[in-house]
């Protein structure tokens, strides 16, 4: 892969477009986000609960645009989280506190963290990628991590 000639020069490119950018993104955080977005625990949620509804046959929503942006956001999150644990595991599988199993996709993990937010709603304040994190270590610890205790 060749490297953009830009990003080989000491002076990057339009930085200030960039600053714009990392602030628009900023703002749109700040108000609550875009329809779908996963932006606090309580949207992580309510897309895991949609997710989860909707594979176990519940159609009564899948015409509602802000349910479907909901289930789509938190399958992308859980997807990103799952190729993230792959690489990891991949390069060393002793640095990974969880592994989820082969067959695993998006579906199933929105029922993973479904289930631990209803056995764990005291976690509800916390951020979505830390509750994520611990439903996937809850439901699939490795026992090869450097730092392995059981709780």
């Amino acid at each position: 892969m060749k490297l953009p000639a830009w990003f080989k020069n000491s002076n990057p490119p339009n930085m200030k477009g960039f600053a714009f950018l990392i602030f628009c993104f900023s703002a749109i955080s700040a108000i609550g986000g875009p329809p779908g977005a996963i932006v606090d625990s309580s949207d992580l949620a309510r897309g895991a609960r949609l997710a989860v509804r909707y594979n176990d046959g519940d159609k009564s929503f899948e015409n509602d645009i802000e349910s479907v942006a909901s289930i789509t956001a938190v399958l992308n999150y859980l997807e990103g989280f799952s190729n993230c644990a792959v690489i990891t595991e991949n390069v060393s599988k002793d640095s990974i506190p969880f592994l989820i199993p082969k067959g695993y996709n998006s579906p199933l993990l929105a029922r993973v963290v479904d289930k631990y937010i209803a056995d764990h709603p005291e976690k509800m304040s916390d951020p979505p990628g830390v509750i994520v994190w611990n439903a996937l270590f809850h439901a699939f610890p490795n026992k090869d991590f450097k730092n392995f205790k059981s709780e």
